[in-house]
Order: C-alpha cells, then sequence, then structure tokens
C-alpha cells in the first residue's frame, strides 16, 4: 500500500486517533472539533465554506463519540460541498460476564437507576452536569490538567489530578473514596479503560451512558482502515 500524504484531506478531531491519522498524513488540513481539547493549533468551526476554501477532496469526522454537535457539522459540511466523507469513530466498550454495568440512554436517566446516599465518581462530560442535580449523591469530579470545574451541585467535590492514569492508581482511588457507582459515557479507547477496569475488579456498579446514534455515512473503526479508505477514494 502506498503512503499518501494527505494533501487533499481534511481532519475534523482532536482525539487520539486524529491525532494519529495526523501523523500519518503530514500534509491534511486540520479543523478542530468544538468539544475537544489539545490537537492542531489552526482550530475553527467546520462550515460548508470554511471547507470548501480547504480545496480538499476527503472529510474524515475524527471527532469524539459523543461530540455530536461536531458530526453533524462535518456530515452537512461534506454533504454541501459534495465531498466523500467518512467517520472515524473507534470501537464502544462491551460488557463482560464480570462487569455490572446498567446501560442508559443519556444522563438524565441517572434518577431511575442510582439510590439515594449513593458516592458517584463521575467520568462524563460537563454538558451532563446537570443530570446529577435532580440526585440525592455525593458527586466526585476529577479535574484533568488546568481545566477548572465549579460544579453546581449539593454534595460535590472537585478532585485536581494529572494523568495518565493506572488501574492500580484507580482502585487505590474508589476505594479512598468510598465509591459505589461509577458514571462514565462509553467512549471506547484505552484512554478512559482504566477507571472501566478499576470498577470490573472492585465489582462497582457503572452506569454507562450509551453513544448517540451517528447521522448516515460511511463509519470505520481504525486509523489503519482509514489510510486504506484514502488511499481507494484518492
Amino acid at each position: 500500500m502506498s503512503n499518501p500524504s494527505g494533501a487533499n484531506v481534511v481532519i475534523q478531531g482532536g482525539t487520539a486517533e486524529a491525532k494519529r491519522l495526523a501523523d500519518m498524513l503530514p500534509h491534511a488540513q486540520f479543523i478542530r472539533a468544538i468539544d475537544t481539547r489539545g490537537g492542531p493549533e489552526n482550530a475553527g468551526a467546520l462550515t460548508a465554506d470554511a471547507l470548501r476554501q480547504t480545496g480538499a477532496s476527503l472529510l474524515v469526522d475524527a471527532c469524539h463519540p459523543f461530540d455530536i454537535a461536531s458530526h453533524y457539522r462535518a456530515v452537512r459540511a461534506a454533504g454541501s460541498v459534495g465531498i466523500s466523507y467518512v467517520r472515524l469513530l473507534r470501537p464502544a466498550w462491551f460488557q463482560s460476564p464480570r462487569d455490572h454495568w446498567v446501560q442508559i440512554d443519556r444522563g438524565c436517566s441517572l434518577r431511575r437507576v442510582v439510590p439515594n446516599g449513593a458516592r458517584l465518581f463521575a467520568a462524563t462530560g460537563r454538558e451532563e452536569l446537570n443530570a446529577f442535580k435532580p440526585l440525592y449523591v455525593h458527586v466526585f469530579w476529577r479535574s484533568v490538567g488546568d481545566e477548572r470545574v465549579t460544579l453546581p451541585l449539593r454534595n460535590s467535590h472537585v478532585l485536581p489530578a494529572e494523568g495518565p492514569f493506572t488501574v492500580e492508581g484507580e482502585m487505590a482511588l474508589f476505594r479512598k473514596l468510598r465509591i459505589d457507582w461509577l458514571v462514565v459515557r462509553n467512549a471506547g479507547g484505552q484512554g478512559a479503560w482504566p477507571k472501566i477496569e478499576a470498577a470490573r475488579r472492585l465489582g462497582i456498579q457503572v452506569a454507562m451512558i450509551d453513544r448517540p446514534k451517528p447521522l448516515k455515512g460511511p463509519v470505520l473503526g481504525s486509523v489503519d482502515e482509514v489510510m486504506e479508505w484514502i488511499e481507494k477514494t484518492l
């Protein structure tokens, strides 16, 4: 297989997969998804006009699995401009017999499954914070790096921390805080996996928020698959 430079490719996203794809396509152009941090510096909202000005013929949508707003913008922009589109969407996590998961379709469903008095470790996006307001629980939220979060919740605690995180470290933290529920979005990937594995080993209940359904369009699960698609499409 040849190694395309990415001169005709636009990548939207700030995920680990987007960054790996960027390394493999040094001449690709980047538009960072609004809801991600880090990544290329030449960021901006993806619109049809912005996409048209790049002169690209391919768009790879590598935004976060829960960043549905950026995904919608990418689908609409590619359709308006008339260029080829593909979604790079890493596989979701799957429950094993050792897991204690409750699948919920969105954060607001928490009140149906989490009992009063529970001690929650919340590993969701900030847009999910309102879902915790009706709950009579203790909420622990980790603030990573320079992120500053004020929780508009009763009985809430912000935990400043620096990654990367390990399974052993997450287990020790959960024990120290006496966590009995983990609330997490099914983002997939390796970055957040240690807390899932820690909950598994400790027998902690997990409220797993299902992914939003993507719009119609081709979806590939790995950077290697996208590279093959780019070569075939070009």
